[in-house]
């Protein structure tokens, strides 16, 4: 779907609310190692095995953070932090429905497979970072280096011709920096984006 001439002038606050109200996806790899890893063990998985699945895919992982955090119930007065704690609080079953109902992302897409594996490079940094330091909790510091990248990720699953338009920003030499070259191209960077939908979601 081509964006239309409206949105292409639209600000920062507009695409996180716009991205808010789409079905989040998923990568496919994450149903199809469900589906081989219920086949080899012949039962349902564990939830720990479950958050794992989760873990490896910033789309799903969003979308379960998300679910959780909306049927968070006021007395827990804490966000959910973790992969784990939110597959527990939504339990397995509700977890695997969301899992294979979910829409699949074009994991084709060259710019978005880049994106997401930068993604997933920062959450494995950041796990071993995490777990050399006795003060911070190394799964929280993984998701929150898994999720840091999702402006960028939401916009190339949603709108791939912002960040199409900003790469070609800089390929052209008008930006130097990618933070540059978002600004040129779309009005701001997609950390604001980041961020601006981290607020909407309370994440």
């Amino acid at each position: 779907d081509m964006l239309s001439q409206h949105q292409l002038h639209w600000g920062v606050d507009q695409w996180a609310a716009f991205l808010s109200a789409q079905q989040l996806p998923c990568m496919p790899r994450s149903k199809m190692l469900l589906a081989a890893l219920e086949q080899i063990q012949g039962e349902r998985l564990a939830v720990r095995e479950l958050a794992d699945i989760a873990g490896g895919d910033p789309f799903l992982c969003l979308r379960l953070l998300r679910e959780a955090e909306a049927h968070r119930t006021r007395r827990l007065g804490h966000e959910t932090t973790t992969t784990l704690a939110a597959v527990m609080q939504l339990g397995s079953d509700t977890f695997r429905e969301l899992l294979v109902s979910s829409p699949e992302t074009d994991e084709t897409n060259p710019g978005l497979a880049a994106c997401e594996a930068r993604s997933h490079l920062a959450a494995q940094l950041a796990q071993q970072w995490g777990a050399a330091r006795s003060d911070v909790a190394p799964e929280e510091v993984a998701l929150a280096a898994l999720l840091s990248e999702m402006g960028e990720l939401l916009l190339w699953s949603f709108a791939p011709e912002l960040p199409l338009a900003a790469q070609e920003e800089l390929e052209s030499g008008r930006a130097v920096r990618s933070t540059q070259a978002q600004d040129q191209a779309c009005g701001f960077t997609f950390k604001q984006l980041t961020l601006k939908c981290t607020l909407i979601w309370n994440l």
